[in-house]
């Protein structure tokens, strides 16, 4: 057997081998960042929208529940909102004791009565008097993240106890 026609060649790959296998190692690493690249994409996504969620959550439950300066709309005697049937940004009550208390959409916020902010980006938020004695609370808070919103929708209703 002569050494051309053997399968071990002593002087390493051929040019061909070399160019076969770097092509193939620039496919996979150009998948592998791909990849990396759409799923950091997807986690920011992710992240972002359920820290939406939880702050937009938290706001509902402090405008339903109260806050510890200021009774919620469960508390409530008397409630001022627009007609049944109509929307506002705004919500004025009376609680249990007779003080008079608010939230209210300015800018990208709602704020309590003292003007302290609960919720930040906010999109929308609406306060709607339903026929039942009930209200309606819609709120939608956005966050731009690299070249897109992400919208957290929230909606619920409270009926006052009193």
């Amino acid at each position: 057997m002569s050494q051309k026609n053997s399968l071990i060649n002593p002087h390493g790959f051929t040019i061909l081998e070399l160019l076969v296998s770097s092509i193939i190692m620039i496919f996979v690493f150009t998948a592998t960042v791909i990849s990396y690249i759409m799923l950091d994409g997807m986690w920011r996504d992710d992240l972002t929208l359920s820290e939406l969620a939880r702050e937009t959550t938290i706001a509902v439950e402090k405008v339903t529940r109260g806050t510890q300066a200021n009774a919620g709309l469960q508390a409530a005697k008397d409630i001022v909102l627009p007609l049944a049937g109509a929307s506002a940004d705004r919500v004025d009550y009376k609680d249990m004791n007779n003080v008079s208390r608010t939230f209210y959409l300015s800018g990208a916020k709602i704020y309590t009565g003292a003007g302290s902010p609960i919720l930040s980006n906010v999109q929308s938020a609406a306060f709607d008097n339903n026929t039942n004695k009930t209200v309606k609370i819609d709120t939608v808070a956005s966050k731009h993240v690299v070249n897109r919103d992400i919208a957290f929708h929230l909606q619920t209703s409270v009926k006052p106890r009193n």
